[in-house]
């Protein structure tokens, strides 16, 4: 079972045996290209667990199946910059991003979007995911397109 170096979820992991590099799939982060000595070398040990959490909301968001964000020591070694304007989002801004979201996803006007309460979180740019499936349930019940 391999984990997830930033939200430690089960992941699926293609290795690209020429030179060592991975595709990673994460039911938080989403798909990222992770090179070899990034695999190696881990995240950086001064990367707090809420840096880690923010780095795989910025993972979800701007990667995708077919453009992955490459993840090498370069980028690990700037997950404190990159994440930083998340740490100082409003509730305002989370709740934009939720609304687009659901936006995004209905087909038509009452359309109801499913929201994972374990693993979309990541999505929102929040620190934690929900505590209970009745939070879940009811922003499922609550957000319609």
């Amino acid at each position: 079972m391999k984990l997830c170096l930033f939200c430690e979820s089960e992941v699926v992991v293609e290795v690209n045996h020429e030179n060592r590099n991975r595709m990673v799939t994460c039911p938080k982060c989403g798909y990222y290209h992770i090179s070899s000595e990034a695999t190696d070398d881990g995240v950086p040990m001064n990367i707090m667990a809420e840096e880690k959490i923010l780095f795989s909301s910025y993972l979800r968001n701007y990667s995708a199946k077919n453009n992955p964000v490459w993840i090498t020591n370069d980028l690990l070694s700037k997950i404190g910059q990159v994440v930083l304007p998340y740490k100082k989002m409003s509730v305002l801004e989370k709740l934009n991003r939720i609304i687009r979201y659901v936006a995004e996803k209905s087909r038509y006007i009452g359309d109801k979007v499913k929201i994972s309460y374990g693993d979309d979180f990541i999505i929102f740019f929040c620190r934690e995911r929900l505590r209970s499936p009745a939070c879940g349930g009811q922003a499922a019940k609550t957000l319609r397109g």
